[in-house]
């Protein structure tokens, strides 16, 4: 140590502070001399218990040497030869996953940003010799003035965003490639066949979106939202939509994937099939299910003849999707003749029939749904399929 002493500048600095503590108690500046190594030598009889020392400095200035505290790399400072100390900042709670990843408690992370950046700081140290090898953070509205120092301070990437908060990550081994699963990568929509006890389809006419002004008259479409079920996201868009309540779901009748939709999206669509409670619903005057079109979306609603809906999707996309259309209108006239039975549902784990219950961070439930055809392996009609 002596002769550590004897390289040092004959000068003494004072370091003074940069932050304060997450308890909003400045500390007072402690006494350090710069060693020939281009390090602070930091009197440990200076610094209280506990104390975290925050190393920086301009040119070949960037570390700290002493007894008894937590030394902590960091960035360069141009401005000034630093040395700051924080004192009783809470550590980031975080829990490991399943995939030896570790997963940000949001509750934990301080609201000022100088905080935050020493947070990361410490929690760095303990993910590397924890072996962690990915890093969830979660910041929710009321923190979005962090997600700067999360991505050019700590090394954080964007992952997703949903409202209410912004989901980043960062992957840790430098010899490994990224195993960090991507965010979603297709939206999910459905179509809903719904034939009244005359045989009639109900369509619907867009007053926004891509055929509006097109008087094209199609099934009622809509996307899933975050925990819900397609078969009760086709019921609620159904009713929305038209006022048609009373509905059930009853099969798939076909699955289409596309790409490049809204913001570089890919699209899973489920046309599923309805089944109307007549006895439930108010009719009309001529004794059909009354429809109540949602004006804010809609021109409006009404029944046709299956074959009539044909060949007004014929007529509309006969220069563009005209196979996939095909393929959709043939699966509604023979599910509508009796002849398709498409495929129905298995519930292997019985799900919340409202999506209130389920959030978007909860954990993944597997195998809840099974897609199977309506005839059984020998090759006989389910008792599902019969309509």
């Amino acid at each position: 140590m002596r002769s550590m002493l004897g390289w040092s500048r004959a000068m003494s600095v004072s370091v003074s502070m940069m932050r304060r503590c997450s308890r909003g108690i400045p500390i007072s500046a402690v006494s350090a001399r710069w060693c020939r190594y281009g390090g602070a030598l930091v009197p440990t009889s200076t610094l209280r218990p506990n104390v975290s020392i925050v190393a920086r400095g301009s040119g070949s200035h960037a570390g700290a040497v002493m007894l008894g505290a937590v030394v902590t790399a960091a960035a360069t400072n141009n401005d000034a030869n630093t040395v700051a100390c924080e004192a009783g900042v809470q550590q980031l709670a975080w829990t490991r996953d399943r995939y030896d990843g570790a997963i940000i408690d949001a509750e934990s992370v301080a609201h000022d940003a100088s905080t935050f950046e020493v947070q990361l700081e410490q929690a760095e140290r303990t993910w590397k010799l924890e072996k962690c090898r990915g890093v969830w953070l979660k910041l929710p509205t009321s923190h979005a003035h962090l997600v700067g120092v999360a991505t050019q301070r700590g090394g954080f990437e964007f992952h997703h965003a949903e409202p209410g908060y912004v989901m980043l990550n960062r992957w840790l081994p430098e010899d490994e490639p990224n195993l960090m699963p991507p965010g979603a990568s297709h939206q999910v929509g459905i179509g809903a066949v719904v034939l009244n006890s005359r045989g009639e389809l109900l369509v619907v006419q867009e007053r926004h979106g891509p055929l509006r002004g097109m008087g094209v008259w199609k099934v009622p479409t809509g996307l899933i939202h975050v925990g819900e079920n397609v078969s009760d996201g086709a019921v609620r868009e159904v009713e929305e939509e038209t006022g048609v309540s009373g509905c059930t779901f009853d099969r798939v009748l076909a699955v289409r994937q596309a790409h490049g939709f809204l913001f570089g999206k890919s699209d899973l669509f489920f046309l599923v099939a309805l089944r109307v409670n007549e006895s439930e619903c108010k009719l009309d005057s001529d004794g059909r299910p009354l429809l109540t079109p949602q004006l804010e979306e809609l021109e409006g609603c009404r029944w046709i003849d299956v074959s009539e809906y044909a060949a007004g999707q014929e007529k509309a996309f006969a220069d563009r999707y005209q196979r996939v259309h095909e393929s959709l209108n043939r699966a509604i006239s023979t599910y509508q003749q009796g002849e398709y039975g498409g495929l129905v549902v298995d519930d292997l784990m019985p799900l919340p029939s409202s999506s209130s219950s389920v959030k978007a961070d909860d954990p993944p439930r597997r195998l809840q749904l099974l897609l199977t055809s309506a005839r059984n392996l020998n090759g006989k009609e389910d008792e599902r399929s019969k309509l």
